[in-house]
């Protein structure tokens, strides 16, 4: 249960947590200026509490600027030839085709269809289409597990296609 109460001009949202050495504990923020807005955010972060233990980072944040935040904390784990890939995968099909929206707002059906247009569009072998499905389920895996942007992965369940249809001339 979420308390709010005012303090001097502004308001401040609580509510309980996990007990410690016993103890109750309590979590809160003030400074809001209106009740609405104290109650806003006090059920965000209630229900990032609960659901998942941590808060989600910036949800409105684009898969674009996601992925140049992404590339330069992952490059340090990746041998040169991989970064220079991984960012020339970004800049020619990630950006163009998924960049502009949010990254929690990307569904896998979404994902399917950019994957299934690649295999229409290009000729390119499987091997690089899995490339490029490499980079996207890895930078989903990380905003999932590592930085906490989305709860949910959703390149969980994509993959190439069986039937890779090549383009027809």
């Amino acid at each position: 249960m979420i308390s709010i109460r005012k303090r001097g001009q502004v308001y401040q949202y609580s509510f309980e947590i996990s007990k410690v050495d016993g103890k109750r504990k309590r979590k809160s923020k003030s400074g809001f200026k209106t009740k609405k807005e104290a109650m806003e955010a006090g059920i965000i972060e209630y229900n990032n509490y609960f659901n998942n233990g941590c808060n989600t980072r910036d949800e409105k944040i684009s898969y674009s600027d996601y992925l140049d935040l992404w590339i330069e904390d992952y490059k340090q784990n990746m041998k040169y030839n991989t970064v220079r890939t991984y960012k020339s995968i970004i800049e020619k099909y990630l950006k163009p085709n998924l960049g502009q929206y949010r990254l929690s707002g990307i569904t896998s059906y979404q994902l399917n269809n950019f994957i299934i247009g690649l295999c229409n569009k290009y000729d390119y072998s499987r091997d690089y289409i899995r490339n490029i499905l490499k980079v996207l389920k890895v930078s989903f895996r990380d905003a999932t597990d590592l930085y906490g942007f989305i709860n949910y992965n959703p390149t969980l369940t994509i993959k190439v296609p069986t039937k890779y249809v090549k383009k027809i001339e």
